[in-house]
């Protein structure tokens, strides 16, 4: 239903000084907090939750909760080709969540839809040339496009594919291998150009 990230949350600016003269300022790095909100939740999700299965209908609460990754979509749109403009992909690695609590009421006749919701924080993964972070993006504005399917298909799956989450380094290698042409100098003074779109 809706997602509420922070990636600088925790990050503070922190001043230094020599003989009362400020010399420096630095900025932490922050780290990724969220809140979710959905109507429902698959059931694989328990474990991320808190909940454990002690026999087949009969669930403990208070359970050490799994981390889990996650991949969702926001909409970019301009004046001209409104929401078709183009989206970003965001992949969040190694979060945990604690649900909000949950106010539940007596049935009326009235149907209310009880909104779910968690915070979550994560972990920051290793990036390749870059200091770890738990949270990705990509601008799929400036990705060739089947580049962007490939990661797709790997997300998301297909009728063949079972969707999975990929690592950073997978990413990068999906983004880069999946582009519309590669050019290899040969070191001879020549090259080679190799495209995945014809003619």
């Amino acid at each position: 239903k809706a997602i509420d990230a922070d990636d600088s949350a925790g990050a503070e600016i922190e001043s230094y000084y020599i003989d009362g003269v400020k010399y420096i300022e630095t900025v932490g790095l922050g780290e990724y907090e969220a809140t979710i909100k959905a109507f429902t939740y698959p059931p694989e999700f328990d474990r991320c939750n808190g909940l454990g299965a002690v026999r087949q209908g009969v669930s403990a609460y208070s359970q050490p909760r799994d981390s889990f990754g996650l991949s969702y979509r926001t909409t970019l749109g301009n004046g001209i080709q409104s929401l078709k403009y183009g989206y970003k992909i965001h992949i969040i690695y190694d979060a945990v969540a604690i649900a909000d609590s949950l106010g539940y009421e007596t049935t009326t006749d009235d149907t209310n839809v009880l909104d779910l919701s968690w915070k979550i924080k994560a972990t920051p993964r290793a990036i390749p040339d870059r200091y770890p972070s738990a949270h990705i993006v990509i601008d799929t504005r400036f990705i060739y496009s089947g580049a962007v399917q490939a990661l797709e298909r790997v997300l998301y799956g297909d009728s063949v594919a079972i969707p999975r989450l990929p690592s950073p380094d997978e990413v990068d290698a999906i983004l880069t291998n999946s582009v519309g042409m590669r050019i290899t100098d040969n070191g001879d003074g020549t090259w080679t150009a190799i495209s995945d779109v014809p003619e």
